[in-house]
């Protein structure tokens, strides 16, 4: 488990994030992050992002770029 909190930044704009990663483990069984994910929703509120930082860091500059932002 690992716990970002940072700030996305691509073409001129910024959006905050928090993202509570889970990664499997080599010796790891999917249904082991499922168990643990349905474990944790139960407790806090979780919305699945299947994109990567990198991935939502370049939406946000082509959303940018279809506004006319530089």
């Amino acid at each position: 488990l690992a716990l970002d909190r940072g700030v996305q930044r691509g073409g001129g704009r910024e959006q905050l994030f928090t993202e509570l990663e889970i990664e499997l483990l080599p010796a790891g069984e999917p249904e082991d992050i499922a168990a643990l994910a349905k474990g944790l929703a139960a407790q806090i509120s979780l919305t699945p992002e299947p994109r990567s930082k990198l991935e939502r860091a370049l939406a946000l500059r082509e959303a940018a770029g279809s506004d006319g932002l530089p």
